[in-house]
């Protein structure tokens, strides 16, 4: 299962295979994109969601614990 742990500020991300980027959006507007499985963001809240994004432009989900 692919997850995110989510201590402060700092994203973590696992169980992703062949990611190309990570992306997290708040109501369907990219607010911060990256290239590592680890990345800090300046904000988080309930409604936003992060992103696995391959190299064929597939999406999914992460899980945030």
């Amino acid at each position: 299962m692919n997850k995110a742990s989510v201590p402060g500020n700092t994203r973590t991300i696992s169980g992703t295979n062949n990611a190309a980027v990570y992306h997290q959006e708040k109501e369907g507007v990219v607010v911060h994109l990256s290239a590592r499985n680890n990345f800090i963001v300046s904000s988080f809240d309930a409604s936003y969601k992060i992103f696995a994004v391959g190299y064929d432009v597939e999406r999914q989900e992460i899980s945030i614990q």
